[in-house]
């Protein structure tokens, strides 16, 4: 498979010696919304780290729109442009005094001319819903609020590829549904996704290509369907089940004749149940 964002036996350690990344290869496809999922320590934000240049690999190669990438300066700068990160923690991104302020920084620094910096920006507060907060100060934001903006400061800089890791990480049900939202307008409009997200129910829902990292290696890249209902193999590497999957083999324990695979989402699971129900 060739993608946008290309990794062939990608390796990475840590100057203590740890590794992190072990041979990674995959394929990030164009407009598409891939999902990284794995345990804690598995490696998905040393991952993310590579895919934007930050991290430089010591073994393999990193293609992106089929062009091998190099660390030198313009290549970098080229790189950081289409391929942008947003951190798990918005405090690690966000430093400037106002959120107009912030979202600027990026642009700015692309050598843009003030028009532009100026158009971008104020597309990226309407995208993102954070117009009314474009002089507040930063400090001042609750935590979803935040994670907005760290969005929308990457959004202004127009990249091909958003990265994000852990966006929903410590939000509540309605603020993981906000940013949900404002995920699927930007893929919508034409960004492609990939996103680190511990909820296997969110990537049931959520994504069309799954990849399985454990301890630095990938172990599974394809279709949710693969992998998401395979509820020993999840639990095998740390991971829950989407609670249709539980519940599937809950009833089928119990002595339900449910057939076909493990349904992925309530409605599927909801129509199974209908079918195998006794009849009066």
């Amino acid at each position: 498979m060739n993608g946008m964002l290309t990794l062939r036996d990608v390796h990475f350690a840590y100057a203590d010696g740890t590794p992190a990344l072990q041979g990674v290869s995959l394929d990030i496809p164009r407009g598409g919304k891939t999902a990284i999922v794995g345990a804690n320590g598995a490696g998905k934000s040393t991952l993310f780290l590579t895919l934007n240049g930050t991290l430089r690999p010591s073994q393999g190669e990193i293609k992106l729109d089929g062009r091998l990438m190099t660390y030198g300066r313009r290549d970098l700068e080229q790189w950081r442009r289409q391929v942008g990160l947003v951190f798990q923690d918005p405090d690690v991104q966000l430093f400037s005094a106002s959120v107009e302020q912030d979202i600027s920084f990026g642009p700015l620094n692309m050598g843009l001319t003030e028009d532009e910096v100026r158009r971008r920006v104020e597309e990226a507060l309407i995208a993102t819903g954070t117009e009314p907060l474009r002089n507040r100060p930063v400090h001042a934001l609750s935590y979803g609020q935040k994670k907005r903006v760290s969005i929308a400061g990457v959004y202004a800089m127009q990249p091909d590829v958003m990265v994000l890791d852990e966006p929903l990480a410590w939000l509540d049900p309605a603020g993981q549904q906000e940013i949900l939202a404002l995920l699927a307008q930007l893929h919508r409009a034409g960004t492609t996704l990939v996103m680190a997200v511990h909820q296997m129910d969110v990537v049931a829902d959520w994504a069309d290509m799954v990849i399985v990292l454990q301890a630095g290696q990938v172990i599974y890249q394809g279709a949710p369907q693969g992998v998401l209902a395979q509820q020993e193999r999840l639990l095998s590497v740390g991971l829950t089940p989407p609670w249709p999957v539980q519940v599937f083999h809950d009833l089928r324990l119990a002595g339900l004749p449910l057939e076909g695979e493990p349904p992925l989402t309530r409605a599927a699971l909801t129509e199974q149940i209908v079918r195998a129900w006794p009849k009066k």
